[in-house]
């Protein structure tokens, strides 16, 4: 039976309700329908970046470097162990030893959301370490010869002493094969490891020719670059990284999850076409909530981190909702607040805001009496206590 393929219109029609990693794989297998693909809006539910790794919804993308031994050669454990992670995080050279070339450097298109990182971070792998990491093998080797004679503790003291001795092994030859010249046994490569709700993964092994940052950077433009409409996302879990993004990204972003409300202030709004209607963030200082994307959020769930949230700053809050979590907080300190917002200050309708309180019982106790003996209007409904504004 013959079947005539979907028209430009029917595709987007049908791509426009498919789900995001499932829109991502259609168009990677199949060619006919990505000038399609890019032309209809794309609706993601929640997008979070992790050190060479996203999610989208439910699905994670994972970048790594995965050691393959060659000629029967066994796998070392710190070797296996990052294999089975899905790959290394961090680039290798050819021998093996960790590069951190142009790991902290951001390109054209990427998120710097990074609070302070070691620009020049250097890892000290000179051969003359070669001694020391000698000496530490002989001493492993001593040592589980030693308690090899008189007996064991447990099998896992003795898995642990061999387990210790192949890695000393393995930091030994890269060693060697760069100071002498000599093959290392071993072929890297550059691996895609796709996990899916169920938990089934999906492994993808290439030459390892390009940088990791670069195979993240070339999934994420892939999937999310050069589309003609911002891509809507429900949530975004902007944490302090160096975001990997193509050039020209545009996002709809409705709630949005920090670590660092200046530096998301600071670098994010170019990328955003609208106002984001819920923030979710950890306060450091006072003057976070002089950023406009606190400012102009309708609801926020903000945690005070470091004790800076006072009461006269949760007075003159004109967000609609908000969820505080605070720490520290007299009977006076909410007693303020509630007198402010009953008796002074006239709220808009339908704004409402939750209190946290972390703290021990003998200031939650005297506060829920004080506003119980204030405002008779006052609720306690299971948990929680309620008292209603009077609104304008």
């Amino acid at each position: 039976m013959n079947s005539s393929p979907l028209s430009y219109d029917s595709s987007k029609s049908v791509l426009k309700h498919m789900e995001a990693n499932k829109r991502f794989l259609l168009a990677s297998r199949c060619s006919s329908i990505r000038r399609a693909d890019r032309a209809t809006p794309l609706n993601i539910d929640t997008f979070s970046y992790s050190d060479k790794s996203f999610k989208v919804n439910n699905t994670e993308y994972k970048i790594g470097v995965y050691k393959k031994y060659l000629n029967g050669a066994e796998t070392p454990p710190q070797a296996r162990e990052d294999n089975d992670a899905g790959g290394a995080d961090y680039e290798l050279d050819q021998y093996g030893f960790v590069d951190f070339c142009e790991e902290n450097t951001p390109t054209p298109g990427d998120i710097d959301l990074r609070k302070y990182y070691f620009k020049d971070w250097i890892i000290d792998q000179d051969d003359s370490l070669i001694p020391f990491f000698e000496d530490d093998l002989m001493e492993n080797r001593n040592n589980f010869a030693a308690l090899k004679a008189v007996g064991f503790k447990n099998v896992e003291e003795e898995n642990k002493l061999n387990n210790d001795i192949k890695n000393a092994v393995a930091v030994l030859q890269r060693f060697y094969s760069r100071r002498d010249g000599l093959p290392v046994p071993f072929k890297s490569y550059i691996q895609l490891t796709i996990t899916t709700a169920n938990g089934e993964p999906y492994i993808e092994r290439l030459e390892y020719n390009k940088k990791l940052h670069e195979a993240v950077k070339y999934l994420t433009g892939k999937f999310i670059g050069n589309r003609l409409h911002p891509v809507a996302i429900g949530y975004f879990c902007a944490y302090g990284e160096l975001m990997r993004f193509p050039v020209g990204l545009r996002m709809d972003v409705k709630s949005l999850v920090v670590s660092n409300i200046h530096n998301v202030q600071e670098i994010l709004p170019p990328l955003l076409t609208n106002t984001v209607q819920r923030v979710h963030a950890v306060v450091e200082s006072a003057g976070d909530f002089e950023c406009e994307i606190v400012k102009n959020a309708e609801i926020l769930d903000l945690q005070d981190g470091i004790s800076v949230i006072d009461p006269s700053i949760v007075i003159n809050l004109t967000n609609l909702k908000a969820n505080l979590i605070l720490w520290r907080w007299t009977v006076e300190d909410f007693m303020e607040v509630v007198r402010n917002w009953v008796e002074v200050v006239e709220k808009k309708v339908g704004t409402s805001y939750k209190f946290t309180i972390i703290l021990e019982e003998s200031v939650t106790q005297p506060l829920i009496e004080s506003i119980k003996e204030q405002y008779e209007e006052a609720k306690e409904v299971g948990v929680l206590y309620v008292l209603c504004m009077f609104l304008a």
